[in-house]
């Protein structure tokens, strides 16, 4: 704003009389006009702007900067310009010097600063305003001491509202348990006990790869496994025909490095 200023005393600094048949007059006429024009249009377009600024959150990322672009151009308090005060210095008697220099520096200041805030408000009406946080560890429901430790997961705490740090206890891991009860089965991701009761035989199929350290059992339930055989098909301990486990009762558990190995 102190350029503007500057700017409309150096106007009126230099006033001197032109008849409006003189040719010098009549351009200097247009010269306000021009710039009383854009001068108002400026101001008016940079006051709807600011009303849309001050109506953001106050948390929004860029508010402050967008209010402190605004106020470099718009007199305080008010935002709104009385455009008899610019009129003053550009009325009545005209310029000393004949050949005046153009306002061009400052209202192109105003224009260049009007338009980033107009592209600045039209990315957050795509967008949304955000909170422009990029670190999960400074949100607002995230615990920082508690979260912010090697080793330790992140969970939620109903009683604080928030997401914390923790540890994984022995007690806290719970394995899945599956019941079979048809004549045949496929192990699926997530099992790792199962569990056999059918009258019948039964045929298991087991992955043919799995990460290292994948367990699996596999139990007679039914207690008739002699009877009723329970067929493991897949490459165990390097034989492709797999195994059965036909003892009453009886279960065997596996793991996997590069193939199962019953253990």
């Amino acid at each position: 704003m102190n350029e503007l200023s500057e700017f409309l005393k150096t106007i009126s600094a230099g006033k001197k009389d032109y008849s409006k048949n003189d040719p010098k007059g009549k351009v200097l006429a247009e010269v306000k006009e021009n710039v009383k024009s854009d001068l108002s249009e400026l101001f008016a377009k940079l006051s709807t702007i600011q009303k849309q600024v001050d109506f953001l959150p106050e948390e929004t990322q860029g508010k402050k900067e967008a209010q402190q672009l605004i106020s470099e151009v718009l007199p305080e308090p008010s935002p709104t310009v009385n455009m008899s005060d610019v009129s003053k210095y550009l009325v009545g008697k005209s310029f000393q010097q004949p050949n005046p220099e153009a306002p061009t520096r400052d209202v192109d200041d105003i224009r260049k600063k009007i338009r980033y805030l107009e592209q600045w408000l039209g990315k957050i009406s795509a967008h949304g305003p955000g909170s422009g946080e990029v670190r999960l560890e400074f949100l607002d429901d995230v615990d920082r001491p508690t979260a912010k430790v090697d080793g330790k997961y992140l969970k939620y705490d109903a009683a604080s509202k928030k997401w914390i740090g923790d540890t994984i206890e022995t007690g806290d891991v719970v394995y899945n348990t599956t019941l079979v009860e048809t004549n045949t089965y496929t192990v699926v991701d997530g099992d790792w006990y199962i569990g056999v009761n059918y009258a019948g035989p039964v045929t298991i199929t087991i992955p043919s790869s799995a990460t290292n350290g994948r367990v699996l059992v596999i139990k007679d339930e039914s207690g008739n496994a002699s009877t009723n055989p329970i067929t493991v098909s897949g490459t165990v301990d390097n034989d492709a025909g797999g195994f059965i486990l036909q003892m009453d009762n009886g279960g065997i558990q596996m793991v996997y490095r590069a193939g199962w190995r019953i253990i």
